[in-house]
């Protein structure tokens, strides 16, 4: 292992499973290597620990508890330049927290794929040949609206005028507020993906928004971009 190579990982425990439920994927968690034993991962730490919701960690403390672990490979390594720059980047992310409310939303849209196909092909089965024509009017305005929907969600999340005018929105309430400070809060891949863009890796190239990127997904992007997969033993096993 070495700097900025990515882990990503599965465990038997009931998040872990919710996640790769949610996201279609088999992987629930991904973390960053910022040197040969140590990793920098956001995850949401107990309230009796004295260890922060994003920290660096030594590889043999990473491993515990997880039932499956990959090593990807970056292809090329790190100048010293990239390296500093990760480095700075592990030393000022560690005063953010743990998001688990934007971590959940990445799961949203798969979970609304899978339902409304549940619905579509249940529907097919319960409707006569009769009113087909009424059938298919009102599917029609319902994802035309859902699709509408999508593209507003899209523009408040992905653009910069949109995410400015959203958070003015949502400022104007206690609730909002909160919601608006736990957005530049961490969840783990999140964290994996700005901190490749922070030394200008290609994987931020290939997976521009932040918010709404998932383990699987970072994974998935590592293998199209040629990076060596290698499995690695825990201490379970």
């Amino acid at each position: 292992m070495k700097a900025g190579d990515i882990l990503a990982t599965q465990s038997s425990g009931f998040v872990s499973k919710v996640i790769r439920l949610g996201t279609g994927g088999e992987w629930s968690h991904v973390a960053i290597a910022t040197s040969n034993n140590k990793i920098l991962e956001a995850v949401k730490s107990d309230n009796n620990e004295e260890s922060h919701d994003v920290r660096e960690i030594t590889l043999n403390d990473f491993l515990k508890d997880k039932s499956k672990v990959i090593l990807l490979n970056r292809p090329n390594k790190l100048t010293g330049n990239e390296h500093a720059k990760l480095m700075r980047f592990s030393t000022e992310i560690k005063i953010k927290d743990y998001t688990w409310m934007h971590a959940l939303a990445t799961t949203t849209l798969p979970l609304y794929k899978i339902v409304l196909m549940i619905v579509f092909i249940s529907s097919i089965f319960t409707i006569s040949t009769g009113n087909l024509s009424v059938y298919f009017g009102v599917l029609g305005v319902v994802s035309a609206f859902l699709f509408g929907v999508y593209q507003l969600m899209a523009l408040a999340t992905r653009s910069s005028f949109g995410v400015e005018t959203t958070e003015k929105i949502y400022s104007k309430c206690s609730f909002g507020r909160y919601l608006v400070r736990k957005r530049y809060d961490m969840f783990c891949s999140k964290l994996v993906l700005l901190a490749d863009r922070e030394i200008d890796g290609q994987l931020s190239k290939a997976l521009q928004y932040e918010d709404e990127v998932q383990p699987t997904q970072i994974v998935e992007s590592c293998k199209s971009l040629g990076w060596e997969v290698q499995y690695i033993t825990t201490p379970s096993k």
